[in-house]
């Protein structure tokens, strides 16, 4: 999904990868981790027409370098 510039969900999709980021950075040798969902990926799905995320698992596939969102939903979660 592409987001205008000054987009709040493009916005605080930018903040939630940057946290992503920074947790990978704080717990070396960890590949993936749980959240909660944010307001704007809810709202991206709710954009997509799928059903509401409840929780986000976060895949580094490679180390400082690319990361994979899995949205989960209800018993999905841990």
């Amino acid at each position: 999904m592409v987001h205008e510039p000054t987009c709040p969900a493009g916005l605080e999709a930018d903040r939630a990868q940057a946290r992503d980021e920074a947790w990978f950075i704080l717990h070396p040798g960890q590949d993936s981790y749980e959240r909660d969902t944010t307001w704007g990926e809810r709202a991206e799905a709710e954009t997509m027409g799928v059903a509401l995320p409840t929780r986000v698992r976060i895949t580094e596939l490679t180390p400082g370098g690319i990361r994979m969102r899995q949205f989960l939903y209800g018993g999905d979660a841990r």
